[in-house]
């Protein structure tokens, strides 16, 4: 999908933003945007998937609430249609674009009307001070790697670790309890990283915080649908349903579709019912 990244409360250079760009861009190599005004800068690297032509990011240009998206968001025309019918202009297509409106909409709570994988942050400068808020999946599907320095209340983000590292003064020391634990399993554990001022955004949280301020945190819970009760049959129905519901969801493209198939069950029945 696409790369974002961005700043908070910190000094930091165009051409720093420029090289964090350049760090992701096999991500997101069909444009790239960047905001800022004193004090914060968001920036993005997009894949276009849906509406080639729109989709331009920070979404919400022009106003006081700015978004950039990484992810895929399969409820969004039915967010669109339900956002329109309450007076909110969405400029085109492109699924991110419902972000803005739904955040004005729903406030801090905007996550829970998602459908889909993303990670997200929101510029809110209505206020007194802007806020910064950031929101990952409940799979943590798409993470974010953040760099918060306590001492002067700033922030970095970006959608990936060597990206985050261009930001001048990221990732000085190592962390050699996660050294070791990614050499000996292969995968990390937890929010930590192999540098000790980096860390990674829970799945399933949202992080928001006012310039100058503490940020606070909170996990939200996942909804999971049961499926017993029945008998097997309505159970393997039900599940046959869901499974359809969710590949036909993820065929939604205007660009060709591909599929990665290793053999096995699980991508050998996406590949069927796709």
């Amino acid at each position: 999908m696409c790369r974002i990244f961005g700043y908070f409360n910190a000094a930091v250079t165009p051409h720093e933003l420029r090289t964090v760009a350049a760090l992701q861009r096999h991500g997101g190599p069909d444009g790239t945007g960047t905001g800022r005004e004193p004090g914060w800068g968001l920036g993005n690297n997009r894949l276009a998937v849906v509406d080639l032509d729109g989709g331009e990011q920070p979404y919400g240009a022009g106003g006081r609430v700015r978004v950039v998206f990484n992810g895929e968001i399969y409820n969004h025309e039915e967010l669109r249609r339900r956002l329109q019918a309450r007076g909110h202009v969405i400029p085109d297509r492109c699924d991110g674009s419902v972000l803005p409106a739904l955040y004005l909409e729903y406030g801090e709570d905007f996550t829970e009307q998602l459908d889909g994988m993303y990670a997200v942050a929101v510029l809110d400068g209505r206020g007194a001070v802007p806020k910064l808020l950031l929101a990952t999946d409940h799979a943590g599907m798409k993470p974010l790697y953040l760099r918060w320095e306590a001492a002067g209340r700033s922030l970095r983000f970006s959608s990936e670790l060597p990206a985050l590292l261009g930001f001048g003064g990221v990732g000085g020391r190592m962390r050699e309890s996660a050294l070791d634990a990614y050499l000996a399993t292969r995968t990390p554990f937890g929010t930590g990283t192999v540098y000790e001022d980096v860390e990674v955004l829970e799945p399933g949280t949202t992080w928001v915080c006012e310039l100058g301020g503490v940020p606070r945190t909170r996990r939200r819970a996942a909804e999971v649908e049961a499926l017993g009760g029945g008998g097997d049959g309505h159970v393997a129905g039900r599940l046959r349903e869901l499974l359809r519901e969710e590949v036909g969801r993820l065929l939604v493209a205007d660009v060709p579709v591909a599929l990665i198939t290793s053999g096995g069950l699980d991508s050998s029945l996406v590949t069927a019912l796709a």
